[in-house]
C-alpha cells in the first residue's frame, strides 16, 4: 500500500495533478485495451500520466474501449491509496 501511495502523493504534490484528473485517467486507462495491460502500478501511472491524459482527451482515442478483469482490482488499490494520502494530508493540516 505504501508503494502505491507514494506515487499518487507525488502526482498531487509535485506534479500538480488534481484528484479528479487522476481518477479520470485511472478509469480511462483501465478501460483501454492497450493501457490496461501496461498501467499496473501507480509508478507506471505517474510515468505515463501526461501521455494518458492527452490520449484520454483526444476524441479519436475515445472509441472502442475494452474492459478487463484487472480494472476493478487496480482501481480499488489506487483509490485506496488516494484515500490514505488524503487522510495523511488532513492529519498534517490538523497538526499545523
Amino acid at each position: 500500500m505504501d508503494k502505491w501511495s507514494v506515487h499518487i502523493d507525488r502526482l498531487i504534490r509535485l506534479d500538480g495533478r488534481t484528484e479528479d484528473e487522476i481518477k479520470k485517467v485511472i478509469q480511462w486507462c483501465q478501460k483501454d485495451s492497450f493501457w490496461m495491460t501496461n498501467i499496473l502500478s501507480t509508478k507506471k501511472l505517474r510515468e505515463k500520466f501526461d501521455t494518458l491524459f492527452l490520449q484520454m482527451n483526444n476524441e479519436r482515442t475515445k472509441k472502442g474501449y475494452g474492459r478487463g478483469k484487472q480494472f476493478e482490482t487496480n482501481t480499488e488499490k489506487i483509490m485506496d491509496s488516494m484515500d490514505s494520502i488524503q487522510r495523511f494530508l488532513e492529519m498534517e493540516e490538523e497538526d499545523g
